[in-house]
């Protein structure tokens, strides 16, 4: 049942039982009036009939046009009458009503209204005086049609306009519910793009466009990581499969099999690591409780793990203001500064200088991470957080990695309440991370070359 089914079929109903109890109230209304005054009269004639009427021998006044009515007198029996009960008076059981309670009754079928009193005096007799209720029943129900056809006409006024403005109202509810399930049935281009003047129906129109815009960029991220992760594990394992092949293709000499079975394991370690970061990045963020980490310890590791490949290249460091405290998991704490200085010490000249330092900005600690290299061209910076992107001059010296280091960093900070950014930096490049500081005191412990 539709939200405009639903509208017409409630505010058709309220009205009816409204309009309902209002014309009735008003059909007793007007119906009350004309009764109420006959019964005046009728009481009226009644009492000016009954003041003299020993005077007269219970005789009726002369009239123009006689009114019905009956004297009673002992065992109930009728005296005189007069109009339509000349010739035959209604039964004495009509007194039974109390004296000047007006009542109907039907006599040779005609239907009267009629009051009933007591001749003073004469406790033992008793006046019935009466009127036709013809012309006051062709009243009332000529106003109940009236009135009956006014109802029907303001309840389907009432309906047309509700359905109009249920119509207008629902519209944009059904461009919502349309876009919804276009959405739901793959296609990611269906927008609202409601422009109504309700505030809160405009809000969610932008809203659920927002939210299909965030669907669609994160499939095509999703899409364009699984291209990217099937095409990095593709060339280790094409190497792979070529050398196992050519192996046991023919007899080979010992060391034309351990060149073959060293390529495989160079291989395999590609594919290993690349499984390595495939799985950091699927668990960063839910597999440990935050705790108290020192960053000077985090920091130094990551620059003992680096010095190796750092002593190569002439490559040296320059560590400070890392006597803080900060709060978050401590093992991908560690893979996020071992990420960005193993990226630093790659792209470093030989006899460079890697600069690690931190500053408190308010409640996080801001550390920063700039090697001497080229830094990263401005056409490359959009992307450079993204999964397996390598930028032109990466591609260019063939260099080695997954293409994940940065984009496990970027998400592990993210993860702690914190980020990772690229700035500009004269010397070449420089990444900025921010975490949150740990509410227990900092150490002040010191870490040296």
């Amino acid at each position: 049942m539709s939200l405009r089914f639903r509208l017409l079929a409630a505010t058709v109903l309220l009205t009816a039982v409204t309009l309902g109890l209002v014309f009735g109230a008003l059909f007793q209304q007007f119906a009350r009036l004309p009764e109420a005054r006959l019964d005046r009269r009728l009481r009226d004639d009644a009492a000016a009939e009954a003041a003299d009427a020993p005077a007269r021998d219970f005789r009726f006044l002369p009239r123009p046009t006689p009114v019905p009515a009956v004297f009673y007198g002992d065992q109930d029996r009728p005296i005189t009458a007069s109009g339509a009960f000349a010739t035959k008076p209604p039964s004495r059981t009509y007194i039974a009503h109390d004296a000047d309670d007006a009542f109907n009754f039907t006599h040779d079928g005609v239907r009267y209204r009629a009051v009933f009193v007591s001749v003073p005096g004469h406790p033992q007799k008793a006046l019935l005086v009466a009127a036709p209720r013809a012309e006051l029943d062709d009243l009332s129900e000529a106003r109940r049609d009236a009135l009956a056809l006014a109802y029907v006409a303001a309840l389907v006024w009432t309906s047309l306009v509700t359905h109009l403005v249920a119509r207008r109202v629902t519209r944009d509810h059904e461009r919502i519910a349309e876009v919804a399930h276009r959405v739901t049935s793959g296609d990611l281009s269906a927008r609202v793009g409601v422009r109504s003047g309700d505030a809160e129906l405009m809000q969610l129109s932008t809203d659920i466009d927002d939210m299909v815009d965030t669907i669609a960029t994160l499939l095509a991220a999703q899409r364009r990581f699984l291209a990217n992760a099937a095409h990095e594990l593709r060339s280790p394992l094409t190497k792979l499969y070529g050398e196992l092949q050519l192996a046991v293709r023919k007899d080979r000499e010992a060391p034309e099999l351990r060149r073959a079975i060293r390529s495989a394991l160079e291989s395999t370690e590609a594919l290993k690591e690349l499984t390595d970061d495939l799985l950091t990045l699927a668990r960063t963020g839910v597999d440990a409780e935050p705790e108290d980490a020192s960053l000077e310890a985090i920091v130094g590791n990551a620059v003992d793990l680096a010095r190796a490949r750092a002593d190569e290249l002439g490559v040296s460091f320059e560590l400070s203001g890392l006597e803080i405290t900060v709060s978050g998991r401590p093992s991908d704490l560690a893979r996020l500064f071992r990420n960005l200085i193993d990226n630093a010490v790659t792209h470093s000249p030989r006899g460079a200088l890697v600069r690690v330092t931190c500053a408190r900005e308010g409640a996080l600690a801001v550390v920063v991470v700039e090697d001497e290299g080229d830094g990263v061209p401005k056409s490359d910076r959009a992307r450079i957080f993204e999964p397996f992107f390598r930028g032109a001059r990466s591609r260019a010296r063939a260099e080695g990695g997954s293409g994940l280091g940065l984009g496990i960093a970027r998400e592990v900070a993210r993860s702690h309440g914190g980020d990772v950014a690229l700035e500009d930096s004269p010397w070449g490049a420089r990444f900025v991370v921010e975490l949150p500081i740990a509410a227990t005191r900092p150490s002040r412990t010191s870490y040296s070359e």
